[in-house]
């Protein structure tokens, strides 16, 4: 199919409708598949894209196939009726369906970009280039970033940022940095990369909703920026291959490439090869980011590598597959967490917090500063948060946010 943007097909995610996930979860998140789409057993899903369009503004017309793509459902299981007010119905639709490019497709995309965590993460050599050989399991989660992307005639990326969830109030609206919208920024560099290499001469207006902290290593910008790519290539009708458009992102950023593998998966050389795993238990976790972030540069700056970790990601993989969480911990280490605990007195604060809490063998993700430690469901996770919640409200400054998620892409 034209404009079509493909995955293997073993990278699609399993059918099923997801239950109601937490409440720092865009909606958009708790019914959605691997490329932030809306669930509704239609084959093929990496095929659909889903417009956002007002319920009440029956003067647009038609988008046709509604009811066969799976329109949303209410909280009664019925599906949403047109006219509907405060309320937005998504409809999914071939990419080949899209208006051609003569601005009439002016509600764009809606994408969504998770967080991740590193469930092992060695750092092996530091190679010539200045980068980093790393071996990493990484586990996508079930707290996401939105982008909103529309095309226009005029050449360029515009860019707004807003904050949602935790970072738009409470003690986590520290966490809510400012994010830059000019070409500093990974989301600008990403499209204006693709547009250079796809000859695309034509912009995009992109909104972004930042859910996910920034230097918290839980790669929000280079996921904010693998969503820019698909998103992109999907309004520009590119028929590339996933594999094609990680390796644009592979230009952007070390972990932008991990984005495409569409679940679990095992990072390796700078974090440019991809070999995708199967067989992990269903998992939750617990995130928690204290006041300050960190410098991955600077931390990657203090750290040693140890080529003996080598296969840690391997054997973390076999043990999470055959002998649950408690098998898992020998191989769970960061090599980054050493430099970070000195960089940041906070996340030994963060570690202690979270095991008095209940969580088990907490951990540091990526280079810092969110803490994490993983649950066996996700009733269990929201317990450990709830108490580590507690904590934090009697006046202990460890945690500025906290996160109960579902370690999977985005379900």
């Amino acid at each position: 199919m034209r404009g079509t943007f493909r995955l293997s097909e073993h990278h699609s995610p399993p059918s099923g409708r997801p239950s109601a996930g937490p409440r720092h979860e865009p909606e958009e998140l708790r019914r959605t598949d691997a490329l932030g789409l809306q669930r509704a057993g239609v084959p093929r899903l990496e095929r659909l894209v889903r417009q956002v369009i007002p319920h009440g503004d029956d003067r647009r017309r038609s988008l046709g196939r509604q009811e066969h793509l799976g329109a949303p459902r209410g909280p009664r299981g019925d599906r949403a009726r047109p006219g509907a007010r405060n309320a937005l119905v998504r409809v999914q639709l071939a990419v080949s369906d899209l208006p051609e490019a003569d601005g009439s497709a002016a509600d764009g995309l809606t994408v969504l970009a998770p967080a991740k965590l590193n469930l092992s993460l060695a750092v092996l050599a530091r190679r010539a280039d200045g980068f980093h050989e790393i071996e990493s399991l990484m586990v996508p989660v079930s707290l996401a970033d939105t982008l909103h992307v529309r095309p226009r005639a005029a050449p360029g990326v515009a860019l707004r940022v807003a904050y949602a969830g935790d970072l738009a109030r409470g003690p986590g609206a520290a966490l809510a940095r400012d994010v830059p919208t000019d070409g500093t920024n990974l989301v600008v560099r990403a499209a204006e990369r693709l547009a250079v290499e796809a000859g695309i001469t034509t912009g995009l207006d992109v909104d972004l909703v930042k859910r996910i902290p920034s230097g918290a290593g839980l790669g929000g910008g280079s996921s904010d920026a693998a969503a820019m790519i698909r998103a992109a290539a999907m309004l520009w009708q590119l028929d590339w291959t996933a594999e094609r458009l990680a390796a644009v992102g592979a230009g952007i950023g070390s972990d932008v490439p991990w984005f495409f593998a569409g679940g679990a998966a095992i990072a390796s050389g700078r974090g440019e090869r991809i070999e995708p795993v199967e067989g992990l238990p269903d998992l939750a976790a617990v995130i928690a980011c204290p006041t300050t972030g960190l410098s991955t540069a600077a931390v990657y700056g203090r750290c040693v590598p140890d080529t003996t970790r080598t296969g840690d990601a391997a054997r973390l993989v076999k043990a999470l597959a055959t002998g649950g969480l408690a098998a898992a911990v020998p191989f769970m280490s960061n090599a980054l967490e050493p430099p970070a605990r000195i960089l940041s007195p906070e996340i030994d604060r963060l570690l202690a917090a979270l095991a008095d809490a209940g969580g088990f063998a907490p951990r540091l993700t990526g280079s810092g500063s969110a803490c994490f430690t993983l649950a066996r469901t996700l009733a269990e996770a929201e317990a450990i948060a709830a108490r580590l919640a507690a904590r934090r409200d009697s006046g202990d400054p460890a945690c500025a946010a906290i996160f109960a998620v579902r370690c999977s892409w985005p379900a």
